[in-house]
């Protein structure tokens, strides 16, 4: 706070008594009235402050006789207090006579130079004066009279009063005044106040929020209907001025509070709080102007929304996903007949199929027997299967052999496909019929994918017919998937029964060789199986020719034999 000094004048309310019965009715108390500025001689604002009064026996330093700390009214700088109320004026503080010197102190700020106490402050001696002293035990009603009193000795009551500017120059001895005009004064206006002849008056906005002090003017301070929209300022009212629930609905005027740029609600100054349960209706809701960015996730639940209130044009495309819809909450009863297309249930699972009646003749290459394309909505896996009839024309003494797969890539057996068809060279010349099928997993991106069921001829002489190659789509895992290129290798079917039936129609006797323990198995391992089967086959085209060997070298053995036994007949 700036430094505050003061203006002080004194009353001391006392009397001189001349009988107990007066002596009784003198007050303890000293009137203090004065004026505190801050150091620019401005008066200090208005409001309670805590002032210290002391009484001291010298003028700078010395002893404190009394002390009083009281809160004081200040208002256009000036106070009045009376001292004493809380702490008693000492009797006898001037009995003596001496000097005696007033000390002032504001709040916090260093105590004011101190004031010498005048002549009328020493009147507070009347109350023991020595007349009253002796008369204390004196009981005397009526023994004074008005013929007891000289009028000239007495002054009467004050009366008189100064015109509007005059003073007093003096006061008569019957309480009139006697008055002169105020030539030497002149009055200015200050700011926020005007000047008619000797009249102050507050002037049009002569009071702004510098001269108005913190929490100064509460409700009890405004008239009913004193403030309107035109005494508040655009901006000039923010939330932390408004308490809270002081604005109802009866305080906004129809039209009064709009939303949108330049509107008078500021964004997200508005939560689910500060709105009644049912206070905002679609008459409330102008159009477009709820849009997914207000509404929180989780806001609105189903007994938020009226019966038939949300349609298809209340929903934007691709809004409501699978995480919106609660567990059994659509049936069939929520869906209209007809408004769902392939369109709407992409992901889905979803078939492609091929089929071919041609009759293709093996050609000793890695053969295309039949391809499809399937466009997948979304990633996924597509399950392609294919089948087909396998004639095999066989001649005894040579392995027939042909290998079967599906794959996503024309020409090329994925390491765990390319299923083996054989027939020993050992078994009978003769045709061999029966049916192959092959499938295999792919995983999928989504978007078009081809799939190709893929023939090898080794050795042998192979016709395919009755083909068919059927892909299915699955947009969903429900447990590991390996897919075909790491799955496990290719069986390999072998027939090898000496005595096939008549017509060669039904296979003879099937070996196919396990998978090892039933978890997948590594494309190195395929190779193993294949190579094996390989080796299998050479060894019993081996083993026949070395048989057919074998009994010619007998058969010419025998021939040799015969041509000695004669040759020596005939010596």
């Amino acid at each position: 706070m700036k430094r505050i000094t003061a203006i002080l004048a004194l009353t001391m309310l006392t009397a001189l008594v001349a009988s107990p019965l007066m002596a009784a009715g003198v007050p303890g108390t000293i009137n203090l009235q004065g004026r505190f500025t801050d150091g620019a001689g401005n008066n200090v604002a208005d409001g309670v402050y805590t002032v210290a009064f002391r009484i001291y026996d010298d003028a700078i330093a010395g002893n404190t006789l009394w002390s009083e700390t009281l809160p004081v009214q200040v208002t256009d700088g000036l106070y009045a207090v009376r001292a004493g109320t809380t702490s008693a004026i000492p009797a006898d503080l001037f009995s003596s006579g001496a000097n005696r010197y007033l000390g002032v102190t504001v709040n916090l700020n260093p105590e004011m130079p101190r004031i010498p106490l005048s002549s009328v402050a020493y009147s507070y001696r009347a109350k023991d004066a020595d007349v009253a002293t002796l008369a204390q035990d004196l009981t005397c009603a009526g023994c004074v009279s008005a013929s007891d009193v000289d009028p000239a000795q007495v002054q009467l009551r004050v009366t008189g009063t100064a015109p509007v500017g005059q003073y007093i120059t003096s006061i008569n001895q019957n309480g009139t005044v006697a008055t002169a005009a105020d030539a030497n004064s002149t009055y200015t206006a200050g700011t926020g106040l005007v000047l008619n002849g000797t009249q102050f008056a507050i002037a049009p906005n002569g009071v702004t929020a510098t001269e108005i002090a913190a929490n100064a003017v509460g409700s009890a301070e405004i008239a009913v209907a004193a403030v309107g929209t035109t005494e508040v300022a655009d901006n000039s009212l923010l939330a932390s001025d408004i308490s809270a629930d002081a604005v109802t609905s009866s305080e906004i005027a129809a039209g009064a509070v709009v939303g949108g740029f330049g509107g008078n609600i500021l964004d997200a100054s508005i939560t689910a709080d500060d709105i009644a349960p049912s206070a905002v209706g679609s008459s409330e809701i102008a159009t477009d102007a709820v849009g997914s960015l207000e509404i929180a996730a989780d806001a609105v639940f189903a007994t938020e929304i009226a019966a038939s209130a949300v349609g298809s044009s209340e929903i934007a495309a691709g809004a409501v996903g699978s995480s919106e819809i609660g567990a059994d909450a659509v049936g069939t009863s929520e869906v209209a007949d007809g408004s769902l297309s392939a369109v709407d249930i992409d992901d889905e699972p979803g078939v492609a199929s091929n089929t071919s009646n041609v009759i293709i003749s093996m050609d000793g290459t890695v053969q295309t027997l039949l391809s499809r394309t399937i466009t997948a909505p979304a990633a996924g896996y597509v399950l392609a299967i294919a089948t087909a009839a396998v004639l095999m024309d066989h001649t005894n003494s040579t392995l027939s052999r042909a290998s079967f797969g599906v794959s996503s890539t024309a020409g090329v057996f994925p390491a765990n496909q390319s299923v083996s068809v054989q027939v020993s060279g050992s078994a009978p010349t003769g045709d061999y019929s029966l049916a192959v099928t092959v499938h295999g997993l792919f995983s999928t991106p989504g978007g078009p994918d081809t799939f190709y069921f893929l023939g090898d001829e080794t050795w042998g002489d192979f016709i395919m017919s009755h083909l068919q190659l059927t892909l299915i789509y699955f947009p969903t895992a429900h447990g590991t998937v390996v897919s075909t290129a790491a799955a496990s290798g290719g069986e390999i079917i072998s027939y090898e029964s000496a005595d096939p039936p008549p017509g060669g129609d039904v296979p003879p006797r099937r070996t196919v060789l396990p998978e090892t323990g039933g978890e997948p198995v590594q494309s190195q391992v395929a190779e193993g199986l294949r190579q094996r089967a390989d080796l299998a086959g050479i060894q019993q085209e081996l083993a026949r020719v070395k048989s057919e060997t074998e009994a010619r070298i007998q058969k010419l053995e025998e021939h040799l034999r015969v041509i000695e036994t004669k040759t020596d007949e005939k010596r």
